[in-house]
């Protein structure tokens, strides 16, 4: 508040969402006296041991970064006790803080969540977004509550999700979106301005983990539902279809609602323009994919090795 010293902020996340909230906090004018993230995970094909992004960035920073196993463990809740924060702020961490860490922090402990709460609570806002057609999201500043993402909010901020938007395009947007109402959020504290206000728990809608049988395509849906499907997932996962028992990744389609395919997963038209296929209402335009154990590549490319024909089907699962 006006006249009070800047808090000392700890800052805890592991994803890619996090990463613009920590370097907005280390270029603020705010103390940020380290980081905690994710251990270290064997990643590629000789499962080296790789950082996680938020950890990468503290790194270069020359920030003091801590990765404990878990942040429950006693050992390091008393070296968070002994660092005397007085803020905890968290994005895209990946663990439940303790109800012992959330005592620690004087300010509070503030969460940088990638949706409008309530809706969308839990770890997977951004893909449930897409999967669902929203065509606005946004970002929400909330007071960490021992129930998951059902603090009090301080602030959001929103944005519209574009037709093009799949998942790694909307969490960019979303982790800028979230950086700036962070800082925003610790200007308007400085200024005795920031308000809290409680959530509405009856308009809450929840984003679990994602399993794996949700990223298979469901030819029986509309095109528009497996549209929505790809972009939820691409490109970093790719959403699954099968042909002929093989596994192939979608990463770019269009929508055709008015095309009159009635039978889901039928091959419609193969060709340079796209591989154009039945759905329950509508088809899909399949424009980028990848065969198990092949790069990714345009239809035209694709179509060049593998050879599949109007008449053929895909099959939504094993």
């Amino acid at each position: 508040m006006s006249g009070t010293k800047l808090p000392r902020v700890l800052f805890f996340g592991s994803g890619d969402f996090a990463v613009p909230s920590l370097r907005a906090l280390a270029q603020s004018p705010y103390p940020l006296i380290g980081v905690v993230s994710q251990p270290p995970k064997p990643a590629g094909r000789g499962l080296k041991l790789l950082p996680t992004p938020v950890h990468q960035a503290a790194e270069e920073a020359g920030l003091t970064v801590w990765t404990p196993v878990r942040c429950r463990a006693p050992e390091f809740l008393e070296q968070v006790e002994a660092l005397k924060p007085d803020l905890i702020a968290l994005a895209a961490y990946g663990q439940i803080l303790p109800e012992r860490l959330l005592r620690i922090a004087p300010m509070g402990n503030w969460n940088v969540h990638a949706s409008l709460l309530p809706r969308w609570r839990g770890a997977s806002p951004i893909q449930y977004a897409l999967l669902h057609g929203d065509t606005v999201s946004g970002v929400t500043i909330m007071e960490m509550v021992r129930e998951l993402d059902a603090g009090d909010i301080y602030l959001q901020a929103e944005l519209s999700i574009m037709p093009e938007d799949n998942y790694d395009a909307l969490e960019a947007k979303l982790g800028q979106l979230g950086a700036e109402t962070l800082i925003r959020a610790l200007s308007l504290w400085e200024q005795g301005a920031l308000t809290r206000q409680p959530q509405d728990a009856s308009q809450a809608t929840f984003a679990p983990l994602i399993q794996k049988e949700e990223l298979w395509v469901r030819w029986e849906e509309t095109a528009v539902q497996n549209w929505n499907r790809v972009r939820a997932f691409s490109p970093r996962w790719g959403a699954a279809t099968q042909w002929q028992g093989k596994r192939i990744k979608l990463f770019q389609c269009q929508p055709e609602p008015e095309n009159q395919g009635k039978d889901p997963g039928k091959v419609l038209e193969a060709s340079a323009a796209g591989i154009v296929v039945s759905c329950g209402q509508g088809a899909l335009r399949l424009l980028e994919l990848q065969m198990e154990g092949k790069s990714r590549m345009r239809a035209q490319d694709f179509l060049n090795g593998v050879r599949i024909q109007p008449g053929d089907y895909f099959t939504s699962r094993q």
